[in-house]
């Protein structure tokens, strides 16, 4: 669940007349939230804010501040939202708070965290660096309202969408850095996580040219997929929404790269991984051969070969530096049956 402010009470030009007032207040080259969307509902008068995912809990608290001097008390405002982990504050961190503006006065606002308590936030100025903070303090109870499970529209045409600063797109990229740091932990899981998964899906290349299959793939086609599957996400995207075509589709791209890789790993490498000791002898035809290398003495020879049993196909095995088979030989292959029954070529001896 991302932030979310709901704006009840106006029309779409009051609410962006209003949204472009909070954003003149609260711009700053150190404001987190570097782009605003707003969505309709099913109800004329009823619209939604969210900021970029990146945000920091306190510059969503100012943007608070902000909308309620540009609405004045005309609209009734309410807003959810919550601090991430590494956030110093009293307030919980984690959860979602509701913030309630019917505040006396209208000047300001609770925050009612889930257990029903309502806090106050007060200004507070740190001794040692003599910045303007805000000071949280549990002043009673009150009843919490959770997340609500809103149809958000898209406004049509690109409308909707508030850049907070001409340097919005570097001021992102400054706060993926600045989340990456505060999540380190985090984002080094994500990290290993993802490397391990493409080096996986790598070796599962592998594995699949390895397995007696009754078809082979031109090597150029799993490329083809991978941008076709990409650039078909990307103009659904960037129909639905409002995203730069070229970032959605490295985006795309990579992902379906990783989900197809993920699929091989499951299927091919599991096989391998988990096939039996006993040796299988099968017999082929070597129809083709591939040098690969910077230099005569460092060749790495893979081969190309039809199976004439235990079964008709086709594999594509590694033999390193072993030049010693060339095409139209007559070779034993040695293959192990996998978990799943496909059976897996080790290495091809002459016959």
């Amino acid at each position: 669940m991302r932030a979310l402010i709901l704006i009840q009470g106006a029309n779409q030009q009051a609410v962006e007349a209003a949204v472009w007032n909070a954003i003149r207040l609260t711009n700053n080259n150190d404001n987190s939230i570097s782009v605003l969307r707003m969505f309709a509902t099913r109800q004329t008068d009823t619209f939604a804010l969210k900021p970029n995912k990146l945000y920091n809990g306190w510059d969503f608290v100012g943007l608070c501040y902000a909308l309620i001097d540009a609405f004045g008390k005309e609209v009734h405002l309410e807003a959810w939202f919550r601090f991430d982990s590494e956030t110093t504050t009293d307030l919980p961190s984690g959860r979602m708070l509701y913030v309630d503006f019917d505040y006396p006065g209208r000047d300001g606002f609770y925050l009612i965290d889930p257990k029903g308590r309502r806090w106050e936030l007060f200004d507070h100025t740190d001794e040692e660096t003599g910045a303007d903070l805000f000071r949280a303090e549990i002043t009673g109870e009150a009843t919490y309202r959770p997340y609500p499970h809103l149809q958000l529209i898209t406004l049509p045409d690109g409308q909707g969408r508030f850049g907070t600063g001409q340097h919005s797109r570097r001021r992102g990229l400054t706060n993926l850095w600045y989340w990456m740091a505060g999540n380190g932990m985090a984002t080094l899981l994500i990290v290993v996580a993802l490397c391990a998964l493409a080096i996986l899906g790598l070796c599962a290349e592998w594995d699949f040219n390895e397995t007696l299959l009754t078809f082979s793939l031109p090597t150029w086609l799993p490329y083809v997929v991978f941008a076709a599957m990409g650039f078909l996400l990307t103009v659904l995207n960037v129909t639905f929404k409002s995203f730069s075509l070229w970032w959605r589709f490295f985006f795309n791209t990579a992902a379906s790269m990783l989900f197809v890789g993920a699929i091989m790993v499951l299927v091919f490498s599991f096989n391998q991984w988990f096939e039996s000791s006993e040796s299988v002898y099968g017999s082929g035809i070597v129809t083709e051969v591939e040098a690969r290398g910077r230099s005569q003495s460092d060749l790495s020879y893979n081969y190309h070969v039809d199976i004439d049993a235990p079964s008709q196909g086709n594999v594509f095995i590694r033999m390193h530096h072993d030049s010693s088979f060339h095409a139209g030989d007559s070779v034993t292959v040695i293959f192990h049956r996998g978990c799943y029954g496909l059976y897996h070529a080790e290495k091809i001896d002459h016959r």
